[in-house]
């Protein structure tokens, strides 16, 4: 399993939007380091698949079916 993917390519591969990643780093959902990273010599942030897994899991648990 790929744990790490260009911030372009998470976005396109889960739907998600690079705007949303930003929200939750500026809100404090995403920890940058945990979820979201730089890596010296490559230009685009990185995310962290299973750091991003986690979190959803741990959201999931929290939601409940009325």
């Amino acid at each position: 399993m790929i744990r790490y993917l260009p911030i372009s390519k998470y976005c396109s591969e889960y739907g998600d939007t690079v705007g949303a990643v930003d929200k939750r780093l500026k809100r404090g959902i995403w920890a940058f380091g945990v979820h979201v990273f730089r890596v010296e010599g490559i230009k685009e942030r990185q995310v962290d698949i299973v750091a991003v897994d986690e979190w959803k899991g741990k959201e999931k648990q929290k939601c409940r079916v009325v």
